[in-house]
């Protein structure tokens, strides 16, 4: 017990070990099971003891609440959401007076998607206010699955209620934070008012002094906390009165004082302004987010600084990246940027590719084989985007047996959606430094409406082309700490491929190298295309279209063919204002990772196919000097 109680678990397991008694459930087995569930070390051997510890007992003492949530929340934690589903679901039969449970099986549906969601999202709506206030956890918890539904007004009153009951946590100032930036319409009933009422803190002058009054629906307002009853004294006088509107309020002894309405302020936001004034003294090592207290000139100045500083930052990280040392979901991490807008970036940076391949002959035709003895394959979330892009999410039934994504990966984009969905009213602006001047970026409401339908597409595509997946066994203490690295999700991919025997589908090279060392097998995109074309599944032009389309987005390494060359400039009738679809290409065909030899054989057959075509002689040596251009530019040995 005193192991127990100390969070010592690993040297308390095996003295209840000793002490518990085989298929009887009393106290002791409980703390066992709850020293099994928190321990640290051989973490994964200890749940899968825990599960097995309550399949045991159930089947001899019969259903428990206790037993049946520690398998749920198991279950839950390892996104076997099915089963959660039906354990909290059970739950809610056996101990229908929890809150919690309704909490967790609201939760289960909503991760769950489609109606499933739906319907989490009508029992969190429903339950959220019969949360107790001084149940701090349940409250934080619902907050959070109201934000994860779009509630964000209902989420702030939740998150306001848990910072009543623990107003100095920090995780509850920082959730507040969150859900009060990420809010979706700028202007509620909840935040603004033009007139004083209930939940809303009324600033008075009262000759020429300055008061704020809280107005309550609460008979028992105190006044030595400065609040004021609506239907009472001062605080009906104030009620439903307007700013600059002056009141003449009736003292003691006959006397009287003129109170005018200065502001009208929703706690709610008063709350938020507490929170960041206090900002940088409750969160001393917390950079993402810092106030200025300074005229404009020198909170220009300062921003101007950091914006430099990051901009420094970004480039050495990612010249990192470019330099083929860390995977683009490092690249991520190190950028506190989420997985999405990091490979938006990739696309839209000129300078930096995707490096999805290494483009070597041994690559191609190893996945090839690959492929091809593949049943079930799970995909990371550079190759959904990628297969999202090129509109290609139903080829994968098509070829493969189940086509799997971790259920982690799917709950990473839903949020990611969703907080794409809170700024699609109004758009919003992004500021950088850029050559030693800052620039100013609109994202505009079109642009974000595109993102989000982009990864609605990818979320809705689970349970039809594709297949959430969970873990057999949680992930070692060792993982958790790569967690920081590569991110849960990507963790989760190794680990649901090592844990379920599937080959990675995988666009990011240096992310496919890493997985060798777990011995997990992968491939790219353009192989699974040669797979799809050597089928039938799709036909040459397409595949042709689909490779120059990955190439204008700067996938390298992508094996380039005369034919594809012949195509690209053929279906523009040959026209020489028309090359962008050859120059893409050609741009990968530049690159010192492309042998000469390699160059030669793939410009001969362009070139071929080129001139016993009827063209202009000009056209024909434009051509020419095109494909002559790439082989002798930067490099050694010319050989022409």
């Amino acid at each position: 017990q005193y192991y127990k109680n100390n969070k010592l678990y690993e040297k308390a397991i095996p003295l209840f070990e000793s002490l518990i008694s085989e298929g009887q459930y009393d106290d002791l087995m409980k703390d066992y099971l709850i020293c099994l569930y928190n321990s640290k070390l051989n973490r994964a051997e200890n749940i899968q003891k825990c599960l097995l510890t309550c399949e045991n007992l159930k089947s001899i003492v019969g259903e428990i609440p206790f037993l049946t949530e520690l398998e749920a929340t198991i279950y839950h934690q390892l996104d076997k959401l099915e089963e959660a589903k039906n354990l909290f679901g059970r739950l809610l039969v056996l101990d229908p007076s929890r809150i919690r449970h309704k909490l967790s099986y609201a939760s289960v549906l909503i991760e769950m998607g489609g109606d499933s969601e739906k319907k989490g999202a009508q029992i969190i709506l429903e339950i959220a206010n019969q949360v107790g206030d001084d149940d701090g956890e349940s409250l934080v918890t619902s907050a959070k699955l109201l934000a994860r539904v779009g509630s964000y007004d209902e989420a702030i009153k939740q998150a306001y209620r848990a910072l009543l009951s623990s107003p100095a946590d920090p995780q509850t100032q920082l959730l507040y934070i969150y859900l009060f930036l990420n809010r979706g319409n700028k202007k509620s009933d909840l935040l603004d008012s033009d007139i004083v009422k209930s939940g809303f803190y009324a600033k008075v002058n009262i000759d020429g002094h300055e008061k704020l009054y809280l107005i309550t629906d609460n008979p028992k307002a105190a006044l030595v906390k400065n609040e004021l009853y609506r239907d009472a004294g001062l605080g009906k006088q104030l009620y439903g009165k307007k700013v600059k509107e002056k009141i003449l309020n009736e003292k003691a002894f006959g006397q009287t004082e003129t109170i005018e309405i200065t502001q009208i302020v929703s706690v709610y936001v008063k709350t938020f302004q507490d929170i960041m004034q206090d900002f940088e003294r409750n969160f001393p090592e917390e950079k993402a987010i810092w106030s200025v207290k300074a005229d404009m000139s020198a909170l220009t100045e300062q921003l101007s600084a950091q914006l430099k500083n990051r901009a420094k930052y970004t480039d050495e990280v990612t010249k990192i990246y470019k330099s083929k040392q860390i995977p683009i979901c490092a690249l991520s991490t190190l950028l506190n940027i989420d997985i999405f807008k990091t490979w938006l970036g990739l696309v839209a940076m000129k300078d930096t590719n995707i490096l999805c391949a290494s483009g070597s002959f041994e690559e191609q035709t190893g996945e090839l084989d690959l492929i091809g003895k593949t049943e079930n394959v799970l995909l990371d979330p550079i190759s959904l985007f990628t297969l999202c892009h090129l509109d290609l999410l139903s080829l994968l039934p098509k070829y493969f047996g189940k086509a799997y994504v971790m259920q982690a990966t799917i709950n990473d984009l839903k949020d990611i959606s969703l907080e794409e969905k809170a700024r699609q009213e109004d758009g919003y602006s992004t500021l950088s430094a850029q050559e030693e001047k800052l620039r100013l970026e609109d994202i505009s409401t079109e642009s974000i409406k595109k993102r989000v339908e982009f990864l609605e597409k990818i979320i809705k595509s689970v349970g039809k082309e594709i297949h959430a997946l969970g873990l057999n066994k949680p992930i070692e203490s060792d993982w958790q700490d790569k967690e920081k690295y590569y991110s849960k999700t990507y963790v989760y991919c190794i680990q649901g491929c090592q844990q379920h025997n599937l080959t990675l589908f995988s666009d990011d090279l240096m992310f496919r190298q890493i997985v060798k060392e777990f011995s997990i097998s992968s491939f790219s995109i353009q192989n699974f295309l040669v797979a799809c074309l050597n089928k039938g599944l799709m036909s040459e032009s397409s595949y042709f279209e689909k490779i120059i389309e990955l190439a204008k987005m700067g996938y390298y390494y992508l094996a380039v063919s005369g034919p594809m060359l012949f195509y690209s400039v053929e279906k523009n009738s040959f026209q020489l204002t028309q090359m962008e679809d050859l120059n893409s290409l050609l741009a990968i065909m530049e690159s010192r990772e492309t042998t000469v030899a390699s160059l030669i054989t793939v410009f001969s057959d362009f070139i071929k196919s080129i001139y016993i075509e009827s063209l202009p002689p000009e056209i024909k040596t434009s051509f020419l000097y095109s494909a002559l251009r790439v082989l002798i530019q930067g490099r050694d040995d010319k050989p022409i």
